[in-house]
C-alpha cells in the first residue's frame, strides 16, 4: 500500500544534490508543494503553471528527542523520570523518542563517546549548580573542566540542560556548546520546577520540531 503524505507534515527531500528540509503546504494526488525551511517553495514534479523549484527523494522527516535522566538525590529514593512525561508526549507528536539513566559523567561519555544518538535534541534532566554544573547522583559534575569528546555523528545536536542556575553562568554553557560541538544549549538561569519545565520544554520541542526559533 502506497504511503501517502499530508499536507503539514515534515520532509526531506534533495535539491541541486543538497538535502533539506521542509513542510508539505498542498497535496494533490502525486503532487506535493513544499515550503522548505530556507522559505523557498519546491515542488516534486511539474502539475501546471504551479511553481517552484522541482525537488527529488521526497520522505518524511521525523524528530527525534533523547532524554538522559539522573536520580535527584544521592539516598536513590527518587521515582522521578522526566522521560516518561516526554515519551508519551513524543508518541502523540509523532517524535522519535529514547532515553537512558545515567548515574555518572562516565554513563554520559559512554553515550556520547561511543554510541550514536539519532535525535536531533538531547535533553539532560537533573540538578544544575551555577558553578558546579550539571549534578550526577555518583561522582564529578558535568562542567567546563570535563573531558568530553564526542562522536562523529553526535556533533551538531541542540542540548537541553533541565536543570536550575546553569545559564547564569555564560563561561560554563559556551565552554559546553564547545565541548559537546554542539549546534545550541539551552538551559535556565534561575530554579525551576518541574511543573514549569515540562510545560516550556514541550513548547520549545514543538518550536525546533518546525525549525522556528525560540527569539521569534
Amino acid at each position: 500500500m502506497k504511503d501517502i503524505m499530508n499536507k503539514g507534515e515534515r520532509v526531506k527531500f534533495t535539491f541541486g544534490g543538497e538535502k533539506k528540509l521542509g513542510t508539505i503546504t498542498e497535496v494533490n494526488g502525486n503532487f506535493l508543494r513544499i515550503k522548505g525551511d530556507d522559505r523557498k517553495l519546491y515542488i516534486n514534479k511539474k502539475k501546471g503553471d504551479s511553481k517552484g523549484a522541482i525537488v527529488k527523494n521526497v520522505t518524511r522527516h521525523k524528530f527525534g528527542v533523547m532524554v538522559f535522566d539522573t536520580r535527584l538525590d544521592r539516598g536513590f529514593r527518587s521515582k522521578r523520570q522526566s522521560a516518561h512525561f516526554f515519551e508519551e508526549y513524543a508518541y502523540h507528536a509523532k517524535w522519535n523518542f529514547a532515553s537512558e539513566r545515567i548515574h555518572s559523567i562516565e554513563n554520559l561519555k559512554y553515550f556520547i563517546e561511543q554510541r550514536q544518538i539519532p535525535e536531533e535534541v538531547v535533553i539532560f534532566s537533573g540538578h544544575g549548580h551555577q558553578k558546579a554544573g550539571f549534578a550526577f547522583c555518583d561522582g564529578p559534575m558535568l562542567n567546563e573542566n570535563s573531558n568530553i569528546v564526542p562522536r562523529k555523528g553526535n556533533e551538531g545536536k541542540i542540548f537541553i540542560f533541565s536543570s536550575c542556575l546553569m545559564g547564569s553562568n555564560q563561561k560554563l554553557c559556551m565552554e559546553l556548546l564547545r565541548k559537546f560541538k554542539a549546534k545550541a544549549l539551552i538551559t535556565y538561569r534561575t530554579t525551576v520546577y518541574d511543573e514549569y519545565c515540562f510545560l516550556a520544554e514541550i513548547a520549545l520541542l514543538q518550536m525546533l520540531a518546525h525549525d522556528e526559533s525560540p527569539q521569534k
